[in-house]
């Protein structure tokens, strides 16, 4: 078996390059290419049909993760056609490609896409997003549905977090260690899941091949007050620094919805789920201060 990941230098590729080593045969590809701690990425821009093609053609892998996108919130609303062509032309750039070659297609998309209005969200829920990230991703979906005769899966996350790369759980831990006051949303809801835990059910879905769209998500729903709590509590840092904010008081660009939290009856069916607690104890025990760099 072989899987191509794209976006192998995000928090999230390079996760799922850590996990399927042990059982797959692996191309990593990044948009600047290069060396990715173990692993060498090829150069490959999913913006660019021709060279994504060629290098399919070449490498001819079973599978393709794509990993990549631009997942900066506000960037994306203030650059609607970057957003655009990472996250949706890129899609389609690479479900053309897989269709001709009989490649099968994982895309990861995100709890954005709904408006947050009627949580929990299920895989059957109807899209609606409200800002030009979450239109960019849920686009990307409706152009891998659309795409007739190829083989696929959507798995839609939500605030997936690491100890490598920047996410909020590394803000946290980094603003902690500098003694640095910080403030965190009580008012915005969702069910954060480890990249961890993704790349693992990615290896799930190719194990067993399965198919459609999937939530991956925590067992349980959290503030990000009470996920910023959880991390300093099981990282064994003072939360002294943190606090309580409202989400009408933070200058964001793009709108975010209130509470996004996925359903996951139907991934816990195949799939073990964690809370968000469990989650963060796991990458408790193996963190370092060097792992922030």
């Amino acid at each position: 078996m072989r899987v191509l990941v794209t976006g192998s230098a995000g928090q999230l590729g390079y996760q799922t390059l850590k996990t399927l080593s042990k059982s797959v045969d692996l191309v990593p590809t990044s948009k600047k290419g290069g060396a990715l701690g173990e692993f060498s990425a090829i150069e490959m821009s999913v913006t660019e049909y021709e060279k994504v093609d060629l290098i399919i053609r070449e490498k001819k892998p079973d599978v393709i993760v794509n990993c990549a996108a631009f997942t900066n919130v506000d960037a994306c609303e203030e650059n609607p056609k970057m957003a655009k062509s990472v996250n949706s032309d890129s899609v389609a750039n690479l479900a053309k490609s897989c269709r001709h070659q009989g490649v099968k297609l994982i895309q990861i998309s995100s709890d954005y896409v709904f408006d947050g209005e009627s949580p929990p969200f299920s895989e059957e829920s109807a899209r609606n997003p409200i800002q030009e990230y979450g239109k960019s991703k849920s686009t990307a979906e409706e152009i891998i549905q659309s795409e007739s005769g190829l083989d696929w899966a959507i798995v839609r996350a939500s605030g997936i977090f690491s100890i490598s790369h920047n996410n909020f759980l590394t803000w946290l831990l980094k603003s902690s260690l500098g003694n640095e006051e910080v403030f965190v949303v009580k008012d915005q809801l969702s069910t954060p899941i480890s990249a961890l835990s993704v790349s693992r059910f990615i290896s799930k879905i190719i194990g067993e091949d399965l198919h459609g769209v999937w939530h991956i998500g925590s067992k349980d729903t959290v503030s990000r007050l009470d996920f910023a709590r959880k991390v300093c509590e099981k990282f064994d840092v003072s939360d002294e620094k943190i606090s309580e904010s409202l989400m009408s008081s933070i200058p964001w660009k793009a709108k975010r919805p209130v509470n996004t939290a996925l359903d996951t009856s139907k991934t816990s069916e195949v799939f073990f789920n964690q809370n968000v607690g469990q989650m963060i104890e796991e990458l408790a025990s193996e963190y370092s201060e060097e792992s922030l760099d």
